[in-house]
């Protein structure tokens, strides 16, 4: 899997951004996204003007990832450490603002899917974020994965981590339930 690929789609998401959209559509969804979380409404009026900041200062490496950065050469000649650390912050700035948007939410749920199927960079990235991660409001990441992956050593049960095993279904209930949206139709 490319790096940070399950982040970039959660990006892609927020954006509304299919598969194969043409460039420039990712750009111009991309700025508006960046225009509205420019908005920092939830944080307090003393924090806005720093936060602002920041997330000008990395929403170029985020953009590098979906493909459409001001600075792509720039980009590319940071070394890979550097990169790692400032990707790393880039994303923990994109959340955090993220969690600051105008809405009538309590809190933000982050959803993951296939952590299974994850790159080492991403599951860095993970654990980095439950650590340094600094949210406007409550911060919620729903990881799904399968029962044969192994959690971070990080993740600490009843501190930032709760487990909850769901069983697979019967081929009876399997049935009923393709039965049941076949009749929906």
């Amino acid at each position: 899997a490319a790096p940070y690929w399950i982040f970039v789609s959660v990006i892609k998401h927020m954006m509304e951004v299919s598969e194969g959209d043409p460039v420039e559509t990712v750009r111009k969804k991309w700025e508006a996204l960046h225009e509205r979380l420019d908005e920092f409404s939830r944080l307090p009026e003393d924090k806005r003007e720093s936060a602002c900041q920041s997330f000008a200062e990395h929403e170029d490496y985020l953009a590098y990832l979906l493909g459409v950065a001001r600075e792509a050469d720039r980009i590319k000649a940071v070394k890979p450490d550097k990169l790692k650390k400032t990707i790393f912050n880039a994303f923990r700035v994109f959340l955090e603002a993220a969690s600051a948007l105008p809405d009538n939410g309590e809190a933000v749920y982050l959803m993951l899917d296939d952590l299974h199927w994850v790159d080492e960079l991403s599951r860095e990235l993970i654990d980095y974020l439950m650590e340094a991660l600094e949210p406007a409001r409550r911060f919620l990441i729903i990881a799904m994965f399968r029962p044969d992956y192994k959690p971070s050593e990080r993740w600490r049960e009843g501190v930032n981590y709760f487990e909850l095993n769901l069983k697979p279904i019967s081929l009876e209930e399997s049935t009923d339930m393709v039965q049941g949206m076949l009749n929906g139709l």
